[in-house]
């Protein structure tokens, strides 16, 4: 039995390398497959549906290596992440289905959100807002990307004066300070946005507050 074994690892091994000679191929290699957060969806390699995560498999370099994504009820495909190298996939991460060539052993993760989770990139301030109690746009909401660790918004009044601050992307200013409403008029803010990859950014703007 252990020389039959043998015999079949060495002939697997030969038929990898005669596909690696004769197709001008590289590995092959191991390559994990994710699903982050788990049951959120499905992940199809090549032709293969896969029915359990994480999901392993040795496949050649020097030829593209097709993935698609399947999205489960409440769910929406974000981005495929691979791990442990920079294979480009084409045409891009965000595409639910790519294709990439593997250069070494990878853990390829596909990502999901929720439905109504925020897909979109950095943090939108809306430029005006009518606190009127009409009830639309009575309120100044911020609109955090997926991409965003942390921020801080501070608003100011032509003097100079701080009159409302938010660090929470559920925060919201009603156009009051100290209790009272204020009246119409334009307002600068600052921005200090922190993301995830590690950078940082400032940005400036106005407001415009109309009762």
């Amino acid at each position: 039995m252990q020389t039959m074994r043998q015999f079949i690892i060495d002939r697997c091994n030969e038929l990898n390398q005669g596909l690696i000679d004769c197709y001008q191929l590289e590995g092959p290699y191991t390559l994990e497959f994710q699903v982050d957060p788990p049951g959120a969806g499905d992940i199809k390699v090549n032709s293969q549906w896969l029915d359990a995560y994480p999901w392993m498999g040795t496949y050649f370099g020097g030829i593209d290596v097709i993935v698609k994504a399947r999205e489960n009820t409440g769910w929406t495909f974000d981005e495929w992440e691979i791990v442990g190298g920079v294979d480009p996939l084409t045409p891009n991460k965000d595409t639910i289905q790519a294709a990439f060539q593997p250069t070494g052993n990878r853990t390829i993760i596909a990502h999901f959100v929720e439905e109504g989770d925020p897909t979109y990139d950095g943090v939108s301030i809306p430029t005006a807002f009518s606190p009127n109690n009409d009830g639309n746009n009575d309120v100044l909401q911020f609109f955090v990307g997926a991409d965003v660790t942390s921020f801080a918004i501070e608003i100011y009044n032509r003097w100079g004066e701080m009159v409302f601050k938010a660090t929470e992307g559920t925060d919201t200013w009603d156009g009051s300070y100290k209790g009272a409403d204020l009246n119409s008029g334009v307002f600068v803010y600052r921005l200090d946005v922190q993301y995830n990859d590690g950078s940082s950014d400032t940005q400036n703007g106005n407001i415009t507050l109309l009762r």
